[in-house]
């Protein structure tokens, strides 16, 4: 059996480029607590991109 954690990370922008900063440091938090990520997938509710989900596991206690 296993445990999953679905979190949102904003997409944001440095120089006109998307800045993997927020996310990259979500991914290895997240790591360091015992978490897997399994997915990202983009929020797009509109034509510009707003948030990224991204969606851990591990097993359950």
């Amino acid at each position: 059996m296993q445990t999953y954690r679905f979190l949102r990370s904003p997409v944001t922008y440095r120089g006109g480029r998307v800045d993997p900063a927020a996310y990259e440091r979500l991914i290895h938090d997240q790591a360091a607590e015992g978490w897997e990520l399994v997915q990202i997938f983009v929020e797009q509710p509109a034509a510009t991109v707003g948030e990224y989900v991204l969606i851990f596991r591990r097993p359950a206690d």
